[in-house]
């Protein structure tokens, strides 16, 4: 049902980063991440300086102990919005502690 209501709502919005990302997280969550990470490079299609798509895909390699590709995306996030300090500090501990903070 969810999954038809994203398949909408990008039929309704094209151009709308935020329904791939969100239907990428809801993909991530029933553990399809290949799938999932589609979404997320459509989002970043869209708008290639979208930090959410980063920091969602970053989450999604988090979840598969992914330290050093999780790294990098949350590294572009933080050049595309260096405000964004979840982006700042996830990047630092990424590699080393990232699994001790969740």
């Amino acid at each position: 049902m969810a999954l038809e209501k994203y398949k909408n709502a990008i039929a309704n919005k094209p151009k709308d980063t935020s329904v791939y990302i969100n239907y990428g997280g809801l993909l991530a969550e029933q553990e399809r991440y290949g799938k999932a990470i589609e979404k997320y490079r459509n989002a970043l299609k869209i708008n290639s300086k979208d930090p959410a798509a980063y920091i969602s895909w970053d989450w999604l390699l988090v979840e598969q102990e992914k330290c050093d590709e999780a790294a990098e995306k949350f590294r572009l996030a933080s050049e595309i919005n260096p405000k964004d300090t979840s982006a700042y500090i996830y990047s630092g501990c990424s590699q080393n502690v990232i699994f001790e903070i969740l």
